[in-house]
């Protein structure tokens, strides 16, 4: 695009909101990345291959992730079993584009019990979630299972917080942030 006859004179009241960085994106332990000049935060959700939805092939992807597939493995069974992997609509639909929001997702979107290890528990915890048990049948599972469903050291280690998280990862709240006063008066 040629911008050579565009004004680039910024706009008044608006200067230091464009950040200076090559990456404006840092990563945030709150399960977010943020742009930080504008205050803009990118919630990570179970949707792995973007289309909207959280659906089977998305759970199945997220259990692929956990084998620790590479790329090109991961590429050929994405050839392979489509249907399987993607659902109708998909934006991520190339292996390095998937891994690599899972890469960057990985220890705020899929840390379920919250020790900040990503471990088997976890994956186990998601596929219980996917087969859509409610709060009754995780509370017995947890208390029978701990050790197949919880790693050391979790924080969230009952039902009711496990499903809270699962509520916020599953999340696609996209509204825009309101910009207040205070950011236009700067």
């Amino acid at each position: 695009m040629d911008v050579s006859g565009i004004d680039q004179t910024p706009i008044e009241g608006v200067e230091g909101l464009i950040a200076e960085s090559n990456n404006p994106l840092e990563v945030n332990p709150n399960n977010s990345q943020q742009l930080n000049s504008l205050n803009i935060t990118a919630q990570y959700n179970l949707d792995i291959d973007g289309n909207l939805a959280i659906e089977a092939q998305d759970y199945n992807v997220i259990n692929l992730y956990s084998a620790g597939l590479d790329e090109a493995e991961f590429e050929v069974l994405l050839d392979r079993f489509a249907n399987d992997l993607l659902g109708e609509a998909a934006t991520r639909t190339e292996a390095d584009d998937i891994l690599g929001y899972l890469n960057d997702a990985r220890d705020s979107l899929l840390d379920i019990d919250n020790n900040g290890i990503v471990e088997q528990q976890d994956n186990n915890l998601i596929n219980l979630y996917a087969a859509g048990l409610d709060e009754a049948e995780f509370e017995v599972l947890l208390e029978r299972f701990p050790e197949d469903l919880l790693g050391d050291g979790g924080t969230r280690t009952d039902a009711a917080s496990i499903l809270a998280r699962f509520e916020i990862i599953s999340n696609f709240d996209v509204t825009p942030p309101l910009i207040s006063a205070s950011l236009v008066e700067q």
